[in-house]
């Protein structure tokens, strides 16, 4: 895939509750892409990626990247993709709009640290997935994620940022972020273009 080419995808970023992408890809017919379930399924044949995963640390732009852009090649074409838990660390999103341009949109879920702690904890399926791993990984939300939200806000004339608090019940959460997607010409746009037709 050219550089061109690349720029014809149309993409949601999501940072945040991944069951929330999930559930908004597949009720919209777009691809979904987890970062997170890509990551573990390639950890077996990359030591490197393994290594990350095993720790719960997170994986450097030279190594994410890469397999990030093959997956996003391989995935259908004209279908707008859901990246879901992407981007980590503007170079990431930098590294991203080189290739394929900006996101159409980039959603942004907020949870507070003590609720997002117990969700991970109680999910415990992953080596990371303790108190501990959080902790790492939270303190590297707090640092990184800032830098992500400016590039993307109205500050910097973007706007492509939806903010949405996911503190209540996966259903609360979802209805909330629908009604705020609802408010935005780029979602119309992506949904309704050559991916569906819109009710009469």
């Amino acid at each position: 895939m050219n550089d061109s080419e690349g720029r014809k995808r149309r993409f949601i970023f999501v940072i945040g509750k991944g069951t929330l992408g999930k559930l908004l890809a597949c009720d919209n017919d777009l691809t979904h892409i987890s970062i997170g379930d890509l990551l573990r399924e390639n950890a077996a044949s990359s030591a490197a990626i393994g290594w990350h995963v095993k720790n719960g640390a997170l994986l450097p732009t030279e190594f994410l990247f890469p397999l990030l852009r093959e997956t996003v090649c391989d995935s259908p074409a004209g279908c707008p993709i859901v990246l879901d838990g992407f981007p980590r660390r503007l170079d990431q999103a930098l590294a991203f709009e080189r290739v394929f341009g900006e996101p159409a949109l980039v959603l942004f879920f907020q949870c507070p640290r003590e609720v997002a702690c117990q969700r991970v904890v109680n999910r415990a399926g992953r080596p990371a997935d303790n108190s501990e791993g959080f902790g790492k990984r939270y303190k590297e939300y707090l640092e990184l994620n800032p830098d992500v939200l400016d590039h993307y806000g109205s500050t910097r004339g973007k706007d492509k940022l939806v903010e949405v608090n996911t503190s209540g019940a996966t259903e609360t959460s979802y209805a909330m972020l629908l009604a705020a997607l609802n408010k935005r010409k780029e979602w119309s746009d992506l949904v309704y273009s050559d991916n569906s037709t819109p009710s009469p």
